[in-house]
């Protein structure tokens, strides 16, 4: 095989599993803003609509309407799963 040939991939794909976002998700409240510990999380949870960027602070995040019941499901998760 010629080197012409050879693919080198441009990025990396990143694997997030669910206690991941489950785990960075609890982390979060709708009353005050939170700098994220996994900025590749907490890209996943922006893009779901769980968390938004803070208008005071735009390095720290709060949970959204939807995130703040999407939480309560994932507390229940990482209780069942012994966190």
């Amino acid at each position: 095989m010629s080197k012409e040939n050879i693919e080198i991939p441009i990025d990396r794909t990143i694997l997030i599993y669910q206690k991941d976002l489950d785990n960075e998700l609890t982390r979060y409240s709708i009353s005050y803003a939170t700098r994220s510990s996994n900025t590749e999380v907490v890209k996943v949870l922006v893009e779901q609509g769980f968390i938004a960027k803070d208008d005071t602070f735009p390095d720290q995040y709060k949970l959204t309407m939807i995130g703040c019941a999407e939480r309560s499901k994932a507390e229940k998760r990482l209780e069942s799963n012994g966190r």
